[in-house]
């Protein structure tokens, strides 16, 4: 049997291209597709332009779990949009979950395969158009330490 490749990758978001630097919002839009059973999310800003992916993830029976600010503390009428949406999915399945926690800052996305940590919120202006930097990385290490970060924090008495 041949062992499987891990990667580690740095991931950008830049107003333009810079090769051969992979763009951030590429591999969030991979990893959605890719995850079989859960995916994890830690982000301070969400709009409706992932969220599709999420409820198509979802639709095919992978658990969504999302820990963001409060409505609240949006400034843009498209995030208060999409947190409204995913309080709503949050109360209609049971595998999409929705949690607040106003001290959250980390940006992470990440399967059960798959973690990628960065800068990037992920709205469109931090998936397309702000000078962003993260990393991208498959290996189960990586992948569990963030996993179990993830659930300390969704699982404190105040996230």
């Amino acid at each position: 049997m041949v062992p499987k490749e891990f990667n580690e990758i740095f991931v950008i978001t830049f107003p333009e291209p810079l090769e051969p630097l992979e763009r951030i919002e590429l591999q969030v839009r991979t990893l959605i597709e890719r995850s079989r059973q859960n995916l994890f999310i830690f982000t301070p800003y969400l709009d409706n332009s992932l969220l599709p992916n999420l409820i198509k993830a979802n639709e095919r029976g992978v658990q969504v779990r999302i820990l963001t600010r409060a409505k609240e503390n949006m400034t843009k009428k498209e995030q208060q949009e999409a947190i409204s949406r995913v309080e709503q999915l949050s109360k209609e399945r049971k595998t999409f979950m929705h949690k607040i926690s106003n001290m959250l800052h980390a940006r992470i996305i990440g399967s059960e395969a798959e973690v990628i940590i960065s800068s990037a919120d992920l709205d469109s202006v931090g998936l397309l158009n702000q000078i962003q930097a993260g990393v991208y990385s498959n290996s189960p290490r990586t992948v569990y330490h963030a996993l179990r970060f993830f659930d300390r924090v969704w699982w404190r008495k105040e996230a």
